[in-house]
This record gives structure tokens, C-alpha cells and sequence, in this order.
């Protein structure tokens, strides 16, 4: 099976009141490759979303949320209570942590 889609988390809704978060990590496959015993398929239904492209260290990753939420916020836009996305366009393995790609994508209602 080929490992060469961006890889991607899934963060499911969560309480934070309970102090319970949920995340899957994975990789983007072509809907055609059948997967091996062990690994789970996730689809992620087509939603409209506010998409923000976070440039830089995964260190700094909370000011992209941070600044999708205050943006949301500001144009007064309801955010879904479904998954958020993180995808990551290349890795640190080849990429200096100044040039990482990841795209943030928090669905609309």
C-alpha cells in the first residue's frame, strides 16, 4: 500500500470541561487502495470549512488556531461541532521547520 499522501489528524469534537480530547492521525489514500488487516478508513464528509495556512514550526501551530477561532469569530461565523483537520503538506524530514506547510481546516454550520 503506498504511504505517499500528506499525512493528516483528525480532531474529533471534544470536552474540554472533562478534560477529554480525541485525535486520529493517519494518511490521505486514494479511495481505490484496499487497506491491510489493522488499519481503519476514515472519511471525512465535504463540508464547507474556513481554511488557514499555517507556514512555520509545528511549535507555533496554536497561533493558526487561535487566530482561525479569532477570525471565525470576528466575521461571526457558527463553527460545526464536527471534526477539525490538520493536514501536513510536507514533514521535517525534508523541510526546514521554517517552510512546513499545514493546512487547518475548521468546518462551518
Amino acid at each position: 500500500m503506498p504511504l505517499d499522501g500528506e499525512m493528516l489528524s483528525v480532531y474529533h469534537p471534544s470536552d474540554m470541561m472533562r478534560g477529554q480530547f480525541e485525535f486520529t492521525c493517519g494518511f490521505v489514500v486514494d479511495p481505490s487502495v484496499s487497506l491491510p488487516a489493522g488499519l481503519v478508513e476514515c472519511s471525512i464528509p465535504a463540508a464547507k470549512a474556513l481554511h488557514v495556512k499555517h507556514v512555520g514550526s509545528y511549535e507555533n501551530l496554536g497561533n493558526a488556531w487561535s487566530g482561525a477561532h479569532q477570525f471565525a469569530n470576528y466575521r461571526k461565523r457558527k463553527l460545526a461541532k464536527t471534526e477539525t483537520l490538520e493536514i501536513y503538506r510536507n514533514t521535517p524530514e525534508d523541510t526546514a521547520d521554517e517552510d512546513l506547510v499545514t493546512d487547518i481546516y475548521l468546518p462551518l454550520r
